[in-house]
């Protein structure tokens, strides 16, 4: 299963969503097909347990998913987007200021939001802004992104980290401690993403020609 996971998302044969729908068809043939014809193994009651557990997975993250879209919505409807943009302009006519104040924002937004969800509130707001300080919309894109996730990994919220604690059975508490040396190489590269264009424009550059 790794192999067909890992090498048909690698090999671009298919999407990691896809690459999930795939890896659920290859085991439901394995355990209705595969091991009774040929092993003679009937794993009926570990297919149901498997699918339970998956059910009360999936039921997790999709609560986590809608209270972060309600988060959004509300924002959205409150105007406090449009008003954090405004701030930001305000600050100072400095590109590097403008980022550094843009990284605190999202991260910030980030522990409360979905990245989806952060990326359709600010986005359209913030990379018109972004060019107008000379930042390419390529490299603003790269530096929303390392923010929100970075921010998705941060409590309160944490969703990565509450479905992390659910699929591994444990607390909050011990996963935080295994996160601070994730967090500690977190930092050089927001700052690297940042700071340093050609970080994250070199593929695209090289994939385009320029």
């Amino acid at each position: 299963m790794p192999l067909i996971i890992f090498g048909g998302v690698y090999g671009g044969i298919f999407t990691a969503t896809e690459a999930g729908a795939v890896s659920v068809a290859y085991g439901l043939l394995a355990g209705w097909v595969i091991y009774p014809v040929f092993f003679k193994q009937y794993p009926e009651i570990s297919i149901l347990k498997t699918a339970k557990k998956s059910g009360v997975s999936s039921l997790t993250i999709g609560i986590l998913v809608c209270t972060a879209m309600v988060v959004a919505r509300g924002i959205s409807l409150g105007g406090v987007s449009a008003k954090l943009t405004a701030i930001l302009m305000s600050i100072s006519t400095s590109k590097h200021v403008f980022l550094i104040a843009v990284n605190v924002l999202l991260i910030i937004c980030g522990m409360f939001l979905e990245t989806n969800a952060g990326i359709l509130l600010f986005a359209p707001m913030l990379i018109p802004v972004a060019q107008a300080y000379g930042v390419d919309p390529l490299h603003f894109g790269a530096i929303m992104l390392v923010n929100l996730e970075i921010g998705l990994l941060t409590p309160p919220f944490a969703a990565c980290l509450f479905v992390g604690c659910k699929l591994t059975r444990t607390t909050i508490d011990e996963v935080m401690k295994s996160m601070l040396p994730f967090y500690a190489c977190c930092l050089p590269v927001l700052i690297a993403t940042t700071y340093w264009p050609d970080f994250s424009l070199w593929l695209p550059r090289l994939l385009s020609g320029g």
